[in-house]
């Protein structure tokens, strides 16, 4: 595996210095390298790919071809492997931010209903949700959701993540929802929060409360969640 790393640092130097010509090549060795059982190697080919995208991005080279690697990264952003799901983690952003043509595709594969294998392990449902904040992070200075976005594929994720018994899932629930706020404010949202229990939405306030404060966007001068039995 020494000698694959060796041969990873060499490729990403390659890749990154001549990115127009070596990028469709280094994404097709990364099909192979991803498939590695050494989670050093995976974790190496993902900073491989981030830091390919970045550099291609920075001169103006094309990047469609990592789209290829979307399912492989989602696949590994459920493996065991704390540092494999946060390398992956990593290099989803990366694609979301340098990588026009993925984010549509990321969006997609995300709000998809959790596989019902998945549905109850919280480092899985965790780093969905991180990426997630990080597609509404995208769409936050425009004041509006973009292309693939709505708000109720956005609040079909964050609903089970509130009720989660996981105290960290709940915490990722209510930040995606915070955030969700933030772009467009209490009205659109608050139809989906009727049935959370009390304590979520008393968290939940704080956090628009916060948002208003801040003066983002459409969350300045909303109304609360009502309190569950309170007239609307």
């Amino acid at each position: 595996w020494a000698l694959r790393e060796k041969g990873i640092r060499e490729l990403g130097e390659q890749v990154t210095s001549q990115p127009g010509r070596k990028f469709a090549a280094g994404v097709a060795a990364l099909k192979i390298l991803f498939q590695d059982k050494v989670p050093s190697i995976v974790c190496a080919a993902c900073e491989l790919l981030e830091n390919a995208v970045q550099a291609s991005a920075s001169k103006h080279a094309p990047t469609d071809k990592a789209v290829i690697l979307l399912g492989t990264l989602f696949a590994k952003m459920k493996s065991n492997n704390a540092r494999v799901r946060t390398a992956a983690l990593r290099a989803l952003r990366a694609v979301l931010d340098f990588v026009p043509v993925a984010a549509e595709k990321i969006i997609q594969r995300l709000l998809k209903p959790v596989e019902r294998k998945d549905a109850n392990k919280p480092l899985v449902l965790i780093s969905r949700g991180e990426l997630l904040l990080a597609v509404l992070d995208q769409h936050k200075p425009a004041s509006r959701l973009g292309k693939g976005l709505s708000v109720e594929g956005v609040m079909k994720h964050a609903l089970p993540l509130l009720e989660h018994r996981d105290a960290k899932v709940r915490d990722v629930g209510v930040r995606i929802v915070a955030h969700l706020h933030g772009i467009v404010g209490l009205r659109p949202i608050r139809p989906y929060l009727k049935d959370v229990r009390q304590g979520i939405k008393d968290t939940l306030n704080e956090a628009f409360e916060k948002n208003s404060a801040r003066g983002d966007n459409n969350a300045a001068a909303t109304t609360k969640v009502p309190n569950n039995g309170a007239q609307e």
